[in-house]
């Protein structure tokens, strides 16, 4: 009765607040519905993921190797039961420049792009048939305005090279639009990926010296896709202890190969390591003998350069010696020569005053004998004008024009005499005169001869002097 009160109640107060009513059951059921859809949408985008990454042959299990993979790794693999597919690269970071943009990009190399593992979804463009061309990640491309037949150039520590890009790609290894990892180049952020063909891009891939270390061709990456046989969902626990029991498989066939390299690589190192030892003890030998040699050279060094600065100091005192007497030789000389210039000088001189005196001597000895014969015709006039005068020759008159004529003859006879006796008095005088200038001459010309001796020896000295101070 009760029961039945209670419902008719409700009932009533539902038709009096319709619209209350009809608006809480309006919300009860969104609320539900969007509650069932939550609840749904983790397994719905599960199992679209997990369609997507088993279309594209997402790779299972994945394997990089600082020391690189072999195909002997890689065969080796292949051969454990589980394994579906292999395919290996080399996976690197790089800086990519489209203009003068660059960002961290990781670029992995393929032997082909028939990819059986991890298959990319070409947006546009083709597939990279030369080592030059490459595939762009298509999220990156759009936000860079990069298209086909654009030009990129990727950079890293072991080189540069310039890539045409030939296709846009989606890669399910980045099912994601933003995150792209993280980079060991520029500021450590990864913006893109990028995909080119393994052969011809080597050298970029990995540096020259690993390749010398494992003598041939490696590669850093390999990736496996496992035969799932029971479809386990990407997501599930089944799948996860599915794939750690392979993984574990699949590890020790490689750990075993790594210890392997491991050994031949501990091998050559430690023969050379061996060898190193051996040279350096070797070189120990080779330098102690070296030392003692060096300090025995040392001492010898030491000794000779004490005798050397000894000798150096003879040979400074020595050469100012050398210079002092030098400076002394070149003031003798310019004496000397200045001595012989002004008895040349004299010498010259001399000889014109002897010349000239020889002439003087020779005018004066024909004035005299001039002088002489013009007494003896005066003479001779005066007694023959006697003669005519006292034997009565001559008339008076003429007598005394002769007279006359005498007399002015014997006053100019009279006046050459006295010019005579002065030339001679002066031809004495300068005679003298030439006769010590002569002496003094002489005097010079000896005292240059034996000045000239003493200079002789003094440059003699000096040049055997300057032969000895030559280094």
């Amino acid at each position: 009765m009760k029961k039945r009160a209670y419902v008719k109640n409700q009932i009533q107060i539902i038709k009096k607040t319709k619209a209350r009513f009809l608006s809480i059951f309006c919300i009860v059921f969104l609320g539900a519905a969007f509650f069932a859809g939550l609840r749904h949408t983790a397994s719905i985008m599960e199992i679209t993921m997990d369609s997507y990454l088993q279309e594209h042959a997402f790779n299972d299990l994945n394997y990089v190797a600082t020391l690189g993979f072999t195909n002997e790794d890689i065969e080796a693999v292949k051969k454990i039961e589980q394994v579906a597919q292999v395919e290996y690269g080399n996976r690197f970071d790089a800086l990519i420049q489209v203009g003068d943009n660059v960002k961290g990009t990781t670029v992995y190399t393929n032997e082909s792009f028939d990819n059986k593992v991890n298959k990319i979804e070409l947006v546009d463009g083709t597939v990279p048939v030369a080592d030059d061309e490459c595939l762009v990640d298509n999220n990156y491309a759009s936000r860079n305005k990069i298209k086909v037949g654009s030009k990129i150039t990727l950079t890293n520590d072991n080189g540069e090279k310039k890539f045409k890009v030939v296709g846009l790609i989606n890669d399910p290894r980045y099912f994601s639009t933003i995150e792209r990892g993280t980079n060991t180049l520029g500021d450590g952020t990864n913006e893109a990926f990028v995909e080119i063909l393994a052969q011809g891009n080597e050298s970029l891939a990995l540096p020259q010296d690993l390749y010398d270390l494992r003598n041939g061709t490696v590669f850093n990456e390999i990736r496996v896709t496992l035969k799932n046989s029971d479809d386990n969902n990407i997501f599930s626990d089944n799948y996860l202890r599915y794939v750690k029991d392979v993984n574990k498989e699949i590890k020790k066939v490689l750990s075993g190969k790594v210890a392997q390299v491991n050994e031949e690589l501990a091998g050559d190192a430690n023969r050379e390591l061996e060898k190193g030892e051996q040279e350096y003890n070797d070189g120990i030998n080779e330098y102690q003998d070296g030392l003692a040699q060096y300090n025995s050279g040392l001492s010898q060094y030491e000794s000779g350069l004490k005798q050397y600065q000894d000798g150096l100091n003879k040979y400074n005192d020595g050469y100012r010696q050398y210079q002092n007497g030098l400076k002394q030789y070149q003031d003798g000389k310019a004496q000397y020569d200045q001595g012989v210039s002004d008895y040349q000088l004299g010498k010259a001189q001399y000889d014109q005053g002897i010349s000239a005196y020889n002439e003087g001597i020779n005018q004066y000895n024909n004035g005299l004998n001039q002088y002489n014969v013009g007494i003896e015709q005066y003479n001779q006039s005066v007694v023959q004008l006697q003669y005519l005068i006292e034997n009565n020759l001559i008339t008076p008159e003429d007598a005394a024009i002769m007279q006359e004529k005498l007399n002015e003859t014997k006053i100019q006879l009279d006046a050459t005499k006295k010019t005579l006796d002065a030339s001679k008095l002066e031809l004495d005088n300068n005679g003298a005169v030439l006769a010590a200038t002569a002496n003094q001459l002489e005097s010079a010309r000896i005292t240059l001869a034996n000045t000239k001796v003493t200079l002789d020896s003094s440059k003699a000295q000096l040049d055997e002097t300057a032969i000895t101070l030559t280094p």
